[in-house]
């Protein structure tokens, strides 16, 4: 088995070879992942074409979100919201790193809505003094704090057992590298997952009590993630929203709650229907 390192060192090379295939989309696609599970998951990629205005340097946004004001701070969605506006800019350049992050930032702060941070992404590795000097001076230049952010960071993040499914997407990296030895590998809640699913599919009487709200609770955490729960994330969306009908108004609100995340984070769609 790969130790940390080795698999680190992967994901670097694989991070590298993006450049040589025009690997820009992956790349993209890939950081908006991890940006999602460490840095802000009210996200938006940005979309094109170039003649309609482009991505305006953005390569990705935050979006603004009433939710955590409503709901509080706490749960696997809202935990990681931003509270302020940030942009994302992201390239697999090589070279000339300094001039490209700063044409971005100056595309940033030039049009579209005010941002109070931005964060530049990308595949080469960049020595800590470099790279707190050229975000220093783009900051300075721009007027917004800027965080650079290169392939080593990205590797270090992707390497977890978390977020592994990130390299075998976007990377081609086969699964026999995941750390399965990591104390959340999704090997130690698969099977009881599966006997969950298992009981809620047989069981015809509906969902009540807070106790089956817990149960449901979790099994709909798990398939809201990436993984071999995702394809049931719809089932477990219907069983939660039987306890809607409760009169048990603090639980309405955490299935609600539930929900709504569900919308959100596992299906990746901010059309949230009234509950």
């Amino acid at each position: 088995m790969a130790s940390v390192t080795q698999v680190r060192q992967y994901i670097l090379f694989a991070l590298d070879e993006l450049s040589a295939r025009n690997g820009q989309y992956e790349f993209e696609n890939l950081c908006q992942e991890v940006i999602r599970a460490r840095v802000a998951s009210n996200l938006v990629a940005a979309t094109g074409p170039v003649n309609a205005k482009g991505d305006q340097g953005r390569d990705a946004e935050t979006f603004t979100t009433g939710l955590q004001d409503e709901l509080g701070p706490h749960g696997p969605f809202l935990g990681k919201v931003s509270g302020e506006p940030a942009a994302f800019c992201m390239t697999i350049q090589k070279a000339g790193l300094a001039a490209k992050f700063l044409a971005d930032a100056n595309k940033i702060v030039a049009d579209g809505e005010a941002v109070a941070r931005i964060y530049a992404f990308c595949t080469e590795r960049i020595a800590v003094g470099v790279r707190h000097t050229d975000a220093a001076d783009i900051a300075k230049e721009v007027g917004v704090p800027v965080e650079i952010l290169d392939g080593k960071w990205l590797s270090e993040q992707i390497a977890t057992n978390e977020l592994f499914w990130v390299a075998e997407r976007y990377l081609d990296l086969p699964a026999e590298l995941r750390l399965d030895d990591a104390p959340d590998s999704e090997a130690q809640v698969a099977a009881p997952y599966a006997t969950a699913r298992e009981h809620w599919q047989a069981r015809k009487q509906p969902a009540v009590t807070r106790g089956d709200f817990h149960d449901l609770r979790r099994c709909l955490r798990f398939a809201n993630e990436p993984g071999e729960g995702r394809p049931d994330l719809p089932f477990w969306m219907d069983r939660l929203r039987q306890l809607l009908d409760s009169e048990d108004a603090d639980l309405v609100l955490r299935v609600r709650y539930e929900l709504i995340v569900a919308h959100i984070v596992g299906l990746r769609d901010l059309g949230v229907p009234p509950l």
